[in-house]
């Protein structure tokens, strides 16, 4: 009577620990495991792809307005002013055109664009080198050559820790680019910007993806350096050669009146 409690105390035991094994030898799944990608939204791809290098929807104008407001646009006002836009971006199917349309309605539109710039990084990232800081500032220096041949940004922009007479002054000073626009935005600005200059001058020379990677990175590596006005040694060096010019043209009009009074007292 005494041996019987004893065995099942012992086979429950034995069942227990087995069970228990294989439970903690199960793989564990998670939502949010990386390797398992999140569904693409189509119509905030497309904004993310053709919309983001200009405009935010809630984060505050860039080169284009906030977008902010257009949920509460007519839906035929909305197709308007996206068919308009396709002379920026590019041709839009009617199915394209209707989805950003509708995409612009909804009221988190913002949340859906943070996800899926969110999805689209992880994908792509998982392609390229990550960013290099060093590279980055190579070819915004333009001492490393941009594959496709395209312009230095250096051409037009300047950044705080270029050295004193800074860069071009075509376009914008970039210290505070990566806190304006964001990762995502700046990435997409990049590669297919609808600034006026340039988009005319890299059409045929395109930035690649990998470039863009490494110039953010260049970019957030700066964004927290003041801004550097280099104005002043400008206006100092032409104040320069100005006085050179004046004490030039003073010394050979002097001369020539010393000629004529030559002549006038020889006759």
């Amino acid at each position: 009577m005494r041996i019987k409690p004893i065995l099942n105390k012992k086979l429950f035991l034995s069942i227990s620990g087995a069970l228990f094994v294989f439970i903690i030898s199960l793989p564990v799944y998670s939502i949010e495991d990386p390797q398992i990608p999140s569904p693409e939204d189509k119509p905030a791809k497309l904004f993310v792809l053709k919309c983001a290098g200009c405009h935010t929807i809630g984060g505050g104008a860039l080169t284009g307005p906030d977008l902010k407001k257009a949920a509460t646009f007519q839906h035929s006002d909305l197709l308007k002013a996206i068919s308009r836009m396709q002379e920026q971006v590019g041709p839009l199917s009617k199915e394209e055109t209707d989805e950003l349309a509708k995409f612009l309605e909804s009221e988190i539109a913002d949340e859906r664009i943070k996800k899926e710039s969110q999805r689209i990084a992880k994908l792509e990232e998982a392609k390229l080198d990550p960013p290099n800081t060093k590279t980055g500032r190579e070819l915004f220096l333009g001492s490393k050559p941009l594959k496709n041949g395209g312009l230095s940004c250096i051409s037009c922009h300047n950044v705080a820790s270029i050295g004193k007479w800074g860069g071009g002054k075509l376009g914008p000073s970039l210290e505070t680019a990566f806190n304006k626009f964001g990762k995502h935005n700046l990435a997409s600005a990049i590669e297919n910007s609808n600034w006026k200059v340039m988009k005319e001058t890299y059409k045929d020379h395109p930035i690649t993806k990998q470039e863009s990677v490494h110039l953010v990175g260049f970019f957030r590596s700066i964004k927290d350096e003041p801004v550097k006005e280099t104005g002043i040694y400008y206006l100092a060096f032409s104040g320069i050669g100005c006085l050179f010019l004046y004490i030039g043209i003073a010394l050979l009009y002097k001369k020539r009146l010393r000629g004529v009074r030559k002549n006038l007292t020889k006759k």
